[in-house]
């Protein structure tokens, strides 16, 4: 049983509710990876006891029970540690794969070698974690163009990922241009650019729980995986 600190609630008239009422269905065609076909079994939020032993549940019936070992995947001229990937399978935490100095090449590594990634603790990304959210984002799109299927363990709904934002800058304080610095305009440019990139990647997750995007195939290649 994974042990998770006690997170936050969300009530069950959440925005993500389109979410938890699609249907999952076979996550790959050439194996007998299953999901139930339940209502909310690519996203799981919030953080609390029952979610935690339906996140294990789909952890056991996707991995069939199996080992799950860590290993080095290596291809591509990159190197990634992959802490648990039993078969097709693989398990981070958010920060391991957003909190560390991945990039979009390493994200891609893993989703050529894994047709479904398992991801938990993901948090709110509050506004001074451009760099987490700048990865999050890199690695929902690459799973994203290489069809691999998502589970995703969260605190909140997939529309509430980013923090609200307390800030001047986004908050009408632009009216007088000439008061502000060229640096605070370019952050303006760069905050709004990030709420759109973020704005995509919460559509795309909330598509990659559909049932034509979980019955395509995965775009995969072949992979080395070294025990370690």
């Amino acid at each position: 049983m994974i042990r998770r600190p006690p997170r936050s609630t969300l009530s069950s008239s959440s925005a993500a509710s389109d979410v938890y009422k699609r249907q999952v269905y076979n996550l790959d065609s050439t194996t007998d990876y299953r999901l139930s076909g339940q209502p909310g079994e690519t996203y799981l939020a919030p953080m609390n006891a029952d979610n935690d032993r339906r996140f294990d549940e789909i952890v056991r019936r996707l991995t069939k029970g199996e080992r799950m070992i860590g290993r080095n995947l290596r291809g591509f001229g990159r190197a990634v540690r992959v802490p648990k990937c039993p078969g097709g399978v693989c398990q981070f935490t958010f920060a391991e794969l957003c909190g560390s100095e991945l990039s979009t090449a390493d994200y891609s590594v893993i989703a050529k070698g894994f047709h479904t990634v398992l991801l938990e603790h993901v948090p709110a990304i509050g506004p001074n974690d451009s760099d987490v959210k700048r990865r999050f984002i890199a690695l929902v799109d690459t799973l994203y163009q290489y069809k691999v299927k998502l589970v995703v363990y969260a605190e909140v709904a997939p529309q509430m990922l980013e923090s609200t934002r307390d800030s001047t800058l986004l908050s009408g304080g632009m009216k007088d241009t000439e008061q502000h610095s060229v640096f605070e305009i370019g952050q303006l440019v760069n905050e709004k650019e990030g709420s759109f990139q973020m704005e995509r990647c919460v559509s795309r997750l909330v598509e990659m729980s559909s049932v034509e995007y979980l019955q395509a195939a995965h775009k995969g290649e072949e992979i080395g995986l070294g025990i370690q």
